[in-house]
């Protein structure tokens, strides 16, 4: 399967301390996990790693380019959404939350995990100035995916925006996956 098959029936239970929405969202991340590793598996080139930036991702075989960097983009998408919710309901963001997340889903792919951080880089605390901002975005879109807007990926945590910037996958996101979750998503969150 591949992640534009996801969501086609909804998830029938909600994960433990998610929202209906994350559960969603983590479904992405999953699909595109096990898309990745059945790419992987009839790879030629399967002990092939591609590090964590954007020349890596230029050397993925053009046969698998589209469809890996789709599936990639939806675990980078499901993942952050999960953690954004985290986020607006405890005011931080911890990127080591993230990385586990990520690369419980990266396992077994051609992708590196991505390495924990030590220390005070570990943990963004928001303001409450920025978090106020954050709950607006919020409440305008609650599935969430305004936070990969041109207007809003600012107010995301640092940490991870600046990892979507340095994998130089925000367009496949926006292109791609974005419009796939929230035709399927927005079903989840009718008031």
């Amino acid at each position: 399967m591949s992640v534009e098959n996801y969501g086609l029936n909804y998830p029938r239970e909600r994960l433990f301390g998610l929202s209906w929405v994350a559960t969603f969202a983590n479904g992405f991340a999953e699909e595109g996990g096990e898309r990745l590793r059945s790419i992987t598996n009839k790879s030629n080139e399967s002990n092939t790693l591609f590090a964590l930036n954007r020349e890596s991702l230029l050397k993925i075989p053009e046969e698998d380019r589209h469809d890996m960097l789709k599936n990639y983009a939806a675990i980078i998408f499901g993942v952050s959404i999960v953690c954004l919710e985290k986020s607006l309901v405890e005011k931080r963001f911890n990127y080591n939350y993230w990385c586990a997340l990520y690369n419980l889903n990266i396992t077994g792919t051609q992708f590196a995990q991505a390495p924990a951080k030590e220390g005070a880089e570990k943990e963004e605390i928001f303001c409450d100035k920025r978090w106020g901002k954050m709950i607006e975005v919020a409440k305008n879109d609650k599935t969430l995916a305004l936070f990969f807007s041109r207007d809003n990926i600012s107010l995301m945590p640092k940490a991870l925006s600046q990892y979507i910037d340095d994998m130089g996958i925000i367009g496949v996101i926006r292109d791609e996956i974005i419009p796939l979750y929230q035709e399927r998503a927005k079903v989840l969150v009718v008031e």
